[in-house]
């Protein structure tokens, strides 16, 4: 599913296709970590971190994803 093939016609995402918006990014993110290039870690506050072996790191958040590294 696309983000555009998520709008409404008010241009704005419903929570609903919010939620299956983020359930396709972890999806798209396992794939990197199936793939062994990526691997999930728990970071001092206690939040999911998407850490790539090349040295990334990823936050996914509440509002989107965020690079920390």
């Amino acid at each position: 599913m696309s983000i555009r093939g998520a709008q409404g016609d008010s241009g704005t995402t419903s929570r609903v296709d919010a939620e299956a918006l983020r359930s396709e990014i972890e999806a798209q993110c396992q794939s990197l970590v199936d793939a062994g290039i990526a691997f999930w870690r728990i970071n001092d506050n206690g939040d999911a971190e998407l850490q790539m072996v090349s040295g990334e790191a990823y936050l996914l958040g509440e509002a989107g994803v965020t690079r920390c590294r």
